[in-house]
């Protein structure tokens, strides 16, 4: 009984190993098969939640060196050096915020946030350029997930190369050379903040159009609330409702272009937006 035991044992180590080697001579004399094993390989080795925190900590690490930045004379010396108004967070400064237009802006959030920042830094700069690469980096992650919706909805990309497509337009966003003067300048804390706002609004646009009852209808407040805040951050983001309705028409493919569409498109409004059922 013994024999047949070691005969059965070597029996079976001879076969696993026969197909071992099998599937390895495939995947030699196949290249599509191994890049797909790597890729597979790849996909289960990162963790799709960590993505996002990867995104926002390189970008963060890029813009690292603006923290050596003081106030510069171009605008924040009438927002900061000559401003006593904002700083801090009691009722006088924040009846200020809610009232003033500085040299012609309405931002009541932008210098709620900038109030903020002088409570825990004074008139130190470091602080305000903290703030600022720390919602950027936000920003680069939130990036990343509206990416990923929009190129799984208007593309045929899954898994790791979806994955892959989204890093790479949120570090295209992120880190390219436009963002820096919105990034290493302090008195630019309204474009990173309305840019916070703009993509949760979005986000939460997208997630609202695969959402159905109750969960649609708080997610197209939240979408509404988001981007009124936006627009209390920098008035800029006032064309934001149209960067919807013109995802309402590609890729969410909500809306169909054709005449007369816009006397009907009132009357089944998406959240608070003119579209069409979907």
């Amino acid at each position: 009984p013994r024999r047949d035991e070691v005969r059965v044992m070597r029996i079976m180590v001879r076969t696993s190993t026969d197909s071992t080697l099998t599937d390895a001579r495939s995947a030699d004399t196949h290249p599509e098969g191994r890049c797909s094993t790597l890729a597979r390989a790849a996909a289960r080795a990162v963790d799709a939640r960590l993505i996002p925190w990867a995104v926002g900590l390189v970008t963060f690490l890029i813009f690292a060196p603006a923290l050596l930045n003081g106030f510069v004379e171009w605008d924040d010396q009438i927002n900061f050096l000559q401003n006593a108004h904002y700083r801090g967070l009691g009722w006088t400064q924040i009846r200020w915020m809610l009232t003033s237009a500085l040299t012609g802006h309405y931002i009541p959030l932008t210098w709620l946030s900038l109030g903020l920042d002088y409570t825990l830094w004074g008139m130190d700069p470091l602080g305000y350029h903290l703030s600022n690469i720390l919602i950027h980096a936000a920003n680069a992650a939130l990036f990343y997930l509206v990416a990923f919706r929009l190129l799984g909805t208007a593309t045929t990309l899954t898994g790791a190369a979806l994955r892959s497509a989204s890093v790479t337009a949120a570090l295209f966003f992120a880190l390219h050379p436009l963002r820096a003067e919105s990034v290493a300048w302090a008195t630019e804390r309204r474009d990173v903040l309305a840019g916070l706002f703009f993509l949760l609004t979005i986000l939460l646009y997208l997630g609202a159009s695969e959402a159905e009852g109750g969960r649609r209808r708080r997610l197209l407040a939240g979408s509404l609330g988001c981007y009124l805040l936006a627009l209390l951050s920098k008035s800029i983001v006032m064309t934001l409702p149209l960067v919807l309705v013109l995802l309402d028409v590609y890729p969410l493919r909500r809306l169909a272009l054709r005449w007369g569409m816009w006397r009907n498109a009132c009357s089944s409004p998406p959240g608070f937006l003119p579209s069409v059922p979907s």
